[in-house]
């Protein structure tokens, strides 16, 4: 194990120093001795952290870090252990330093921003994101950074601020949009529960159809779009929108009870339950309209309407489990288990 750390290190060491000399940074590589130096002590240093002697491995690692001060992921693991160590003015030192010496790195620049994170010390955190932000506004890391540290302290509008500034920059979206879908979701539906129009879903809804023309084969992102049309009360277009998901999610019955779940996200309950009646009498051979039509129902204290849903799941699709299965529980819940062990049985031959 230490001998394969070691030349996975050597790797980050050689890969450092290499652009260590590059223009823009202002470090030099190690020599050869020095070097050799570095990776004797880090040898050393895995060696005593697998025998459990952490201090004498710590002085090892700090020597390494000190013959070898632009390799950035020793850098790093020395600052952690001195956090742990609460010599936290140490470890922002040091970060700060690395830095320094490699300007251009993204990942230098980043680490300080985690050091002050770790220790508390949330301003200078924040300030460190943005500057790397400036430093490399393409990047994503940087927004899902400040961001996470933003809601960290409850500040949920700024966070879904950053994670939107980021989708205008950068060039690789997704994480940002995973990151927004649920700050979304959760601004328009603590608006409708206070009585208020979410004036921002229109837009959110814009936004989130952008994304997925963008990346049409991410399921995640294709549900945070359903969610929001919901929210909006436009059944319509999250059917539309969450058809490619029924086609591939046909077992994975946790999968189709999430997805009918989202329908009780609608503002206006009993408008979801004529928008849902009336795709299933335009598509009555559709066993997943009225398997969200039936769980709707159920949620809304109309047993026997949800387990005829749930009966016509069935005939559109008999080799379709899941309606077998809510069926199931409306039954148990009415007292009737002969019913339920008829449908499972048919269940079963089907």
């Amino acid at each position: 194990a230490v001998v394969c750390a070691s030349l996975t290190w050597l790797v980050g060491c050689t890969t450092a120093s290499r652009s260590g000399s590059s223009p823009g940074n202002n470090s030099d590589a190690p020599s050869a001795s020095a070097f050799s130096e570095a990776l004797a002590h880090f040898s050393t240093g895995l060696a005593l952290e697998w025998q459990g002697e952490d201090g004498a491995s710590f002085s090892n690692f700090l020597r390494a870090a000190e013959l070898d001060p632009d390799n950035e992921e020793l850098q790093f693991r020395v600052a952690l252990n001195l956090v742990h160590q609460q010599r936290t003015e140490e470890a922002v030192a040091l970060m700060e330093r690395l830095a320094k010496r490699r300007p251009k790195s993204e990942r230098a620049q980043l680490w300080p921003a985690l050091i002050y994170h770790a220790t508390g010390d949330f301003p200078s955190a924040l300030a460190t994101y943005d500057r790397v932000r400036k430093l490399d506004p393409r990047s994503p890391v940087a927004y899902l950074q400040k961001a996470e540290l933003l809601l960290r302290q409850k500040k949920v509008d700024e966070a879904a601020e950053t994670l939107r500034d980021g989708l205008d920059r950068v060039e690789d979206q997704l994480e940002l949009y995973r990151a927004l879908g649920p700050l979304e979701h959760s601004r328009a539906r603590a608006d409708l529960a206070g009585g208020r129009q979410p004036a921002h879903l229109a837009s959110a809804v814009r936004r989130f159809e952008r994304g997925l023309q963008k990346y049409p084969g991410d399921d995640g992102l294709r549900e945070l779009l359903g969610r929001l049309y919901i929210l909006g009360g436009q059944i319509d277009q999250a059917l539309a929108t969450y058809a490619p998901l029924e086609q591939t999610t046909t077992n994975d019955l946790r999968r189709a009870q999430q997805l009918a779940m989202t329908f009780l996200l609608a503002p206006d309950r009993n408008a979801t339950l004529e928008a849902l009646a009336a795709r299933a009498e335009q598509e009555p051979r559709n066993a997943r309209v009225l398997y969200y039509l039936g769980t709707v129902m159920e949620h809304s204290r109309m047993p026997f309407e949800a387990a005829e849903a749930y009966r016509r799941a069935i005939t559109a699709d008999p080799a379709w489990p899941a309606p077998y299965l809510r069926r199931v529980v409306l039954q148990v819940a009415a007292d009737e288990p002969e019913e339920a062990i008829l449908t499972l049985e048919d269940g079963l031959q089907q």
